[in-house]
């Protein structure tokens, strides 16, 4: 679960121009430039690559952390 979608949404686009990011239940799908991942979220969060360009994977690394700081754990009390 994502704690504040709007505010990450939001983050995403500003930080790193993200507009196509899809928001699910228990994921995140990202296309950003020719890469395009999820992250899936549960009790551990995994990430799943369909593309990915070596020359973007600190930038990737900086999204999927983004991402990160948003999802609700199922022990988080907020």
């Amino acid at each position: 679960m994502i704690k504040d979608k709007e505010k990450m949404l939001k983050e995403l686009e500003e930080k790193f121009g993200c507009t196509d990011v899809d928001v699910y239940d228990d994921m995140v799908s990202v296309s950003y430039g020719f890469n395009n991942f999820e992250v899936q979220f549960g009790s551990n969060i995994n990430v799943n690559t369909m593309s990915l360009l070596a020359e973007d994977l600190e930038e990737v690394g900086h999204i999927i952390s983004v991402i990160g700081k948003y999802v609700k754990g199922v022990d988080d009390n907020e």
